[in-house]
């Protein structure tokens, strides 16, 4: 059985291009470019002290997005220790983007829960590559 939990949303362009960027960096273990991501998940920023944020991020990204780490990149501990640094830094996060963190954790929690050696960053590194490349996304389900 699988449960709707009402986390849907609207893409638009410029949500799904930051997403799929802070994806990137992930991807690449790269903190630095992921504040500066998050920094731009609000068109009202709070955060007083991007530096600080942008520190706290490269240390987070340093422990769990280490793609020659034993398990990989251990993307719910990156999101959520992003989202836990960006309340401690008071980086504000427009709900689609928080909805689509949400979403994401959801998705590795379910796949852990069928598989515990399942990592969704390996599974979709092809496609972040071929983003990278192209500009598209593959396997779409729309135009």
């Amino acid at each position: 059985m699988l449960l709707d939990l009402g986390l849907a949303e609207a893409l638009t362009p410029p949500v799904r291009a930051v997403f799929i960027s802070l994806l990137n960096a992930i991807a690449a273990g790269d903190g630095r470019a992921g504040a500066r991501l998050m920094l731009r998940m609000s068109g009202r920023q709070r955060c007083e002290h991007p530096q600080a944020f942008e520190r706290d991020m490269v240390l987070l990204f340093e422990e769990f997005a280490d793609v020659r780490a034993e398990g990989g990149i251990d993307l719910d501990a990156v999101l959520k220790g992003a989202l836990r640094a960006a309340r401690n830094h008071e980086v504000s996060i427009d709900s689609s983007y928080a909805a689509l963190v949400v979403g994401v954790c959801v998705i590795v929690g379910f796949a852990r829960a069928l598989d515990p050696n399942t990592n969704l960053m390996d599974a979709a590194t092809p496609s972040l590559l071929a983003y990278n490349l192209t500009g598209r996304a593959l396997g779409r389900l729309y135009s």
